[in-house]
């Protein structure tokens, strides 16, 4: 029985696995590359009074189109924690008290800035850390 046939259509197969893999780490790293990503983190003291910070994440994002958002802290009663595109449209507000862990994956973000409000309820010290990642197209 003649072999020779068997054995020259493994090696074919095989390069064209090679040639197809490799193409797809190709387009991988091409959609990659085309990616921004930028990490912003800051800490505040919360007290008895409003306190309202203004991030700019990122001001060469081209295209920002998500966004991932960690807040963590505590206080010692309650207050309420806002985050939005401008200081009058708050996307989202939440009621915290003690300690607090709120994560957003892979928020619908356009815009490179986001504005953040606490407003104490009953709370007169705490600490809030904010952790946003802005992921945006070079393209």
């Amino acid at each position: 029985m003649n072999r020779t046939p068997l054995r020259i259509a493994g090696i074919v197969s095989a390069i064209i696995a090679a040639i197809i893999i490799g193409g797809f780490i190709y387009i991988l790293i091409s959609i990659n590359n085309s990616l921004w990503v930028t990490s912003r983190t800051i800490s505040m003291k919360l007290d008895d009074r409003a306190k309202e910070t203004f991030i700019v994440i990122d001001k060469q994002a081209i295209h920002p189109n998500s966004m991932e958002l960690r807040m963590t802290g505590f206080v010692n009663g309650q207050g309420i924690l806002k985050f939005g595109w401008s200081d009058s449209s708050y996307y989202r507000s939440d009621t915290v008290n003690g300690d607090f862990n709120i994560y957003f994956e892979r928020l619908d973000w356009y815009s490179d800035t986001c504005f953040f409000r606490f407003e104490p309820l009953a709370a007169t010290i705490g600490e809030l850390k904010i952790e946003c990642e802005i992921f945006s197209s070079r393209e």
